[in-house]
């Protein structure tokens, strides 16, 4: 009886062994893909492995790549980990060679010149020729959103974000993806829209909106400052369209600045530019089509956000309050 139980006991705790080992000893199988960048360590690449949730464990990777050799043979680049189940198969994996790709972020509010200028700086063409093929919209319908029009280009539709190209991209495949992206972006915010604008009218707003809000929790109120406008057929008055039309950057406008003659100063002409003044982010696109409801006509920054007021007395007021504490 005593060795009976001595028997069992020995191997309930062989098999324990064993499965504490096969959960120790291999990758959790997860669908994902994982960049690795020239010149990392096998120490490094079982970190990023453990960090995304591939590895329970680091060290016993490292040892089994140690005893095969493997750590002197793994390749940076995107590698795809689907349907790995151990060691050897994720290290085989490791091992192929890659083509590295160019990780490029396009941040949110930039203008489609501002756009080729950065990509042609990442290495993804020059800068003439992507503003050129920007400037045939109607090439690309198939990947704009349904807008009722082709734009006259693609300002403020090439979507900002992080992307990955490979060296030498065509400037058909880049536009293409950010176009994609927009289009994505454009179909999660407008369910149960409130603007009475279209989808054209409210990317444009949204360009705006990028360019005048610095907080994104004021984004939608800007918005419904500026429905109020359009309702009441006010002249926006935006400052950064102003901007846009002068095609530089200044800190401060001038009075001659709001006389410029130009479709996209909405302080001389009423209702939205004629297209958008820059590429939108998802928030900014969401607040263009989901305005906050209020009674507001105005507006004026101090630092980061925003005094806003009813009437253009009140306006003035904050105006000259703000010009004091300057």
């Amino acid at each position: 009886m005593r060795s009976s139980r001595w028997i069992r006991l020995t191997l309930f705790l062989l098999s324990a062994g064993c499965v504490t080992a096969a959960i120790i000893f291999s990758p959790v199988e997860i669908d994902k893909t994982v960049d690795f960048t020239p010149g990392m360590s096998a120490r490094e690449f079982a970190g990023i492995l453990k960090q995304e949730g591939v590895l329970r464990f680091e060290t016993p990777f490292l040892i089994y790549l140690k005893l095969t050799g493997a750590d002197r043979r793994l390749k940076p680049g995107k590698h795809e980990l689907a349907g790995i189940r151990c060691f050897a198969t994720l290290a085989s994996e490791l091992q192929r060679e890659r083509t590295l790709l160019i990780k490029i972020t396009v941040p949110e509010g930039l203008t489609l010149a501002l756009t080729a200028t950065l990509l042609e700086k990442q290495g993804c063409g020059a800068s003439g020729s992507f503003i050129a093929a920007s400037g045939r919209a109607g090439f690309y319908a198939n990947n704009l959103p349904d807008l009722g029009m082709i734009p006259a280009t693609l300002e403020g539709f090439l979507f900002p974000e992080t992307y990955h190209f490979r060296p030498g991209e065509s400037r058909e495949v880049v536009i293409r993806t950010m176009l994609n992206q927009f289009s994505r972006a454009l179909a999660r915010v407008s369910g149960d829209k409130t603007t009475f604008l279209g989808t054209f009218e409210s990317v444009v707003l949204a360009s705006i909106i990028e360019r005048e809000a610095v907080v994104d929790a004021e984004k939608s109120r800007i918005s419904g400052v500026f429905h109020n406008r359009l309702r009441k057929k006010m002249a926006l008055e935006s400052c950064a369209t102003v901007l846009y039309a002068l095609g530089t950057h200044k800190e401060r406008l001038l009075l001659e600045d709001l006389k410029i003659k130009s479709e996209y100063n909405t302080y001389m002409h009423a209702g939205l530019p004629p297209g958008p003044i820059c590429s939108p982010g998802e928030k900014s696109l969401y607040a263009a089509m989901h305005p906050e409801s209020h009674d507001y006509l105005y507006f004026i920054s101090e630092g980061n956000t925003h005094h806003f007021s009813r009437s253009l007395s009140e306006h003035l007021q904050w105006k000259k309050k703000l010009k004091k504490s300057n």
